[in-house]
């Protein structure tokens, strides 16, 4: 569920400070991951999924890195899942 503030931005991915926290994939649903642009525009490791702490510092390497496409479909899907949260700041 979107629990950021303001109205749902699908495409708030591209924000400096989306985070992501919940049941996914190669994530640990008990870590917030914040979603950062790195890699070449458009590129298929574009977007980096991070952990980061309650400060927001990285706490280790990219647990993911894919495509502009995937984080928006994470982003659509995750607007109403019950399965992880998405916020414009740190999920504790």
């Amino acid at each position: 569920m979107w629990i950021g503030n303001g109205d749902f931005e699908s495409y708030g991915y591209l924000n400096d400070s989306a985070h992501i926290k919940g049941r996914m994939e190669n994530l640990d649903p008990a870590t917030c991951y914040q979603v950062v642009s790195r890699g070449e525009p458009n590129g298929p490791d574009q977007f980096h999924i991070i952990p980061v702490d309650a400060e927001g510092r990285q706490l280790g390497p990219a647990a993911i890195k894919t495509y502009g496409q995937a984080v928006y479909m994470y982003w659509e899907h995750g607007r109403s899942s019950p399965d992880y949260d998405i916020s414009n700041r740190f999920i504790g």
